[in-house]
């Protein structure tokens, strides 16, 4: 029997106890679009390349992620494109929450809301997955590293909350009024 899972700590402990585990490391980049070009061929698919771009963002490396997400972009279009891939996997592009933390940092929070709000309503993402992407693009701002662990702290705290029950449309409108704050504890 093979058990399959990211996370061994989440399986019980009768469990992990009669079990070998085999840990792998993400794939490369290169590793990734060589077995979507694969699939593309074998499967007479046309994947862009900017598709295999957010195969690999969404996926992190895991090719069990991009291969089911293929699947399913397979079943609503033979031309594989960006925006179908984000479709099926239910994320935001990179570029949608990049403009969300701008926006937020800069203290503009009824434009931030408003594209908070899109995420969840139109995308069908919940708090924890904005958050979550949240933290991911974070690092690639262009502003200082104590600024950054600021943004990162609040960012687990109502990550943290959201885990516990919190409403999550209540719990982002929180994290976005907290963002600009990073500029001024900065500045101390």
């Amino acid at each position: 029997m093979i058990l399959s899972c990211n996370y061994s700590s989440k399986i019980i402990e009768p469990i992990q106890s009669r079990t070998a585990i085999f840990r792998f490391s993400q794939l490369k980049k290169e590793h990734v679009e060589e077995m979507v070009k694969r699939i593309e061929k074998n499967e007479n698919l046309h994947v862009t390349k900017d598709a295999i771009e957010a195969l690999y963002y969404i996926s992190e490396g895991d090719l069990r992620k991009v291969i089911n997400t293929l699947q399913g972009a397979a079943f609503i279009s033979k031309k594989i494109d960006e925006e179908i891939v984000y479709k099926i996997a239910g994320k935001a592009t990179p570029e949608e929450l990049k403009q969300l933390l701008s926006i937020a940092y800069e203290g503009k929070f009824t434009e931030a809301k408003k594209i908070a709000e899109k995420l969840m309503f139109q995308y069908g993402l919940s708090g924890e997955d904005i958050i979550v992407q949240l933290y991911k693009e974070l690092f690639n701002m262009k502003i200082s590293d104590e600024e950054k662990a600021f943004i990162a702290e609040k960012i687990a705290e109502y990550n943290f909350r959201l885990v516990e029950g919190a409403n999550e449309k209540i719990q982002i409108d929180a994290l976005l009024a907290q963002i600009p704050l990073a500029k001024k504890k900065a500045n101390k």
